[in-house]
């Protein structure tokens, strides 16, 4: 068993480390075309403009750049070592139902605090598990989920404006002129990001629905399920870490005391320990008892 753990863990080493790079290739081919070719064929007379366009496509890259190398390198949060007694550890192993605020994880023999869950992929108990990515080689949790859908969300917006610049080459009876070779690499462009922004466009709404109502996407299926067999009772569930949309946002990317906007520029690391979380009343938290 342990030399099976042992090759998996080879072989998603090697694998995410390729898929990493095929990523980081593909970004910085989208770089070098926007100054090579896009930025030549489609640069504005106005010289206001053309610095505008310019300072934009250079913090949007720069913005890529920074969330793309956190999410694959801020590590997502483990439990901490010392969280619990080892006399309480012993009782919450021998004791399913040992009134505790952890649980035990069987797999990594230690506690593991709420919105904790045990990812399969690394092997390890993830703070606030979202999903593991092969793209960051990374799992996404608490400390990297802010990154990562920051990255996504840039992504997106850069992927949008490279589709306004270049769709003018993609449209023939737009009367664009241009060499044959810039304008077919022009029309790849625009049908790249046409592609990525669709793909990854629904990829952030979901991000950003899970953000607003404070949930994971593995919490999204436990509360529908919880919901459902609380219809099924007569009884009303409630997330009990949802907070209202604006409190949900601030939490989340860190803009308590600052105008939402904030998040665009917002690149540090999360505050709080991954562990403990508002919640919303007590007369909500146990109004049904599902686990």
């Amino acid at each position: 068993m342990q030399v099976i753990q042992l090759g998996f863990n080879l072989a998603r080493k090697y694998f995410g480390i390729t898929f990493i790079f095929f990523a980081t290739i593909l970004i910085g081919f989208v770089y070098y075309t926007y100054f090579a070719t896009i930025l030549p064929e489609t640069a504005p007379n106005n010289p206001i403009l053309l610095i505008i366009s310019i300072l934009f496509a250079l913090w949007i890259m720069w913005a890529i750049g920074v969330t793309f190398f956190k999410s694959c390198y801020v590590g997502p949060g483990h439990p901490p070592s010392g969280l619990i007694s080892r006399e309480e550890l012993q009782e919450l192993r021998e004791n399913p139902n040992y009134d505790s605020q952890f649980r035990y994880c069987k797999k990594c023999h230690y506690a593991k605090p709420e919105r904790t869950h045990h990812d399969a992929i690394t092997n390890t108990c993830i703070l606030k598990m979202d999903h593991y990515c092969p793209w960051i080689n990374n799992c996404v949790g608490y400390y990297n989920h802010k990154f990562f859908l920051q990255f996504l969300f840039y992504l997106c917006v850069g992927c949008l404006y490279a589709c306004i610049l270049t769709y003018p080459a993609y449209h023939a009876e737009s009367g664009y002129s241009a060499t044959s070779s810039s304008n077919e690499t022009l029309e790849f462009i625009f049908i790249l990001c046409v592609t990525i922004f669709i793909a990854v466009g629904f990829l952030v709404s979901w991000h950003f629905y899970l953000v607003f109502t404070n949930q994971t996407s593995i919490e999204f299926y436990e509360n529908r399920y919880y919901k459902k067999v609380a219809q099924e009772r007569g009884e009303v569930y409630y997330n009990v870490y949802d907070l209202g949309y604006k409190k949900n946002f601030e939490q989340f990317f860190g803009t308590e005391g600052h105008h939402w906007i904030s998040f665009l520029w917002n690149f540090d690391i999360p505050k709080g320990d991954g562990v403990h979380f508002p919640k919303i009343d007590n007369y909500f938290k146990n109004q049904i008892n599902l686990v």
